[in-house]
C-alpha cells in the first residue's frame, strides 16, 4: 500500500472512531480536523511494517549507548505530552513535548550531549535547542538565563542555564516528536 493509502486508511478509521464516540454533542469537529491533519503528514511505513511480517523478517528496536538524563529536578508535570483540550481556543491541540513545574533559579542541564543550534528569547523565557546526532534534536524552553552560545559543543554536566518556573522540554527525532515522559517517570520528582 503507498504512504498516501495508508495514511488515508489510517484517518478514516478514526473519524469513524470519533464519530462513533461522540455521535451528538458536535465536539468531532475539532478533533476530526486536528486527526486528519496529524495523520495525512505521518508516513508510517505500514508497507514496510507488513512486508517483514510476510518475508519473516526480524525488525530491530532502536538502540543507544547512552541513556537520556533528566534536565533538572522538577515538582510535576503541569502538560502531559499528546492530544489535549485548548480552554483557551476551544479546540483539541498536541503538544509534543512535556511542560514541567520547577523551582525557579534551577540549573538545567541537556537530556544528552550535543550541539547548540539556537538560543532565542521567547514569550515565556529563552529557548535551546540542541542536535544531539543527526535524528536527534532536543528543544527547552523557559530559561530565565542562558549561558551556553550557538554553536557551542555541550555534555550533560554543561549548564544551558536556570529555569523559572515552567521548564518545557520536547524531543524529536526525524519522524516527529518522540513523548519524554517515559524517562522522566523513572526518576523521582523533588
Amino acid at each position: 500500500m503507498s504512504s498516501f493509502k495508508t495514511r488515508l486508511v489510517i484517518a478514516l478509521i478514526l473519524i469513524i472512531a470519533v464519530t462513533w464516540a461522540y455521535p451528538v454533542t458536535g465536539q468531532q469537529d475539532g478533533l476530526i480536523g486536528s486527526l486528519l491533519s496529524y495523520t495525512t503528514s505521518t508516513d508510517y511505513d505500514v508497507s514496510g511494517w507488513l512486508k517483514s511480517i510476510w518475508e519473516d523478517q526480524v525488525l530491530s528496536p532502536a538502540a543507544s549507548t547512552s541513556a537520556l538524563r533528566l534536565p533538572c529536578d522538577y515538582i510535576e508535570v503541569v502538560r502531559h505530552f499528546g492530544w489535549y483540550y485548548n480552554a483557551r481556543t476551544g479546540d483539541q491541540a498536541f503538544n509534543p513535548g512535556v511542560v514541567l513545574r520547577i523551582k525557579s533559579g534551577t540549573p538545567v542541564y541537556p537530556v544528552l550531549s550535543g550541539e547548540v543550534v539556537s538560543v532565542s528569547l521567547q514569550e515565556n523565557g529563552y529557548q535551546v535547542v540542541l542536535e544531539h546526532s543527526e535524528d536527534l534534536t532536543s528543544v527547552v524552553r523557559g530559561l530565565r538565563e542562558v549561558r551556553v552560545e550557538e554553536g557551542e559543543t555541550v555534555d550533560e554536566s554543561t549548564p544551558l542555564g536556570r529555569g523559572g518556573e515552567l521548564l518545557y522540554l520536547e524531543l524529536k527525532n526525524q519522524d516527529g516528536p518522540i513523548n519524554p515522559e517515559g524517562f522522566l517517570a523513572s526518576e523521582n520528582p523533588v
